[in-house]
C-alpha cells in the first residue's frame, strides 16, 4: 500500500541506528527530535501525515521529559 513501508531485518536495523544517531544528536547538540526523524521517514516513502504526526509525538515526549526534569530539580 502506498505510504507504508515493509519491515524487514534490514529496516528495523536501519531504524534502530538511526534513532541511535538521531537521539544523540537531538540531546547533545539541542536539535528537535522532529527536525532529524521526519525527513528521515519521508525517506522510507512514509506519509506524509503519518510521519508528522510521529515527529509530534516524539516531541511530546521530549517536553514531558525535560519539564520532569526541571521538576526534580
Amino acid at each position: 500500500m502506498k505510504g507504508d513501508f515493509e519491515m524487514t531485518f534490514t529496516t528495523i536495523m536501519l531504524l534502530t541506528l538511526i534513532g541511535f544517531t538521531g537521539g544523540f544528536i537531538s540531546g547533545g547538540f539541542g536539535v528537535g527530535a522532529a527536525l532529524i526523524f521526519n525527513p528521515t521517514l519521508f525517506q522510507f516513502n512514509l506519509h506524509p501525515a503519518v510521519a508528522s504526526g510521529t515527529g509530534m509525538f516524539i516531541t511530546m515526549f521530549g517536553a514531558i521529559s525535560s519539564t520532569f526534569i526541571i521538576i526534580i530539580f
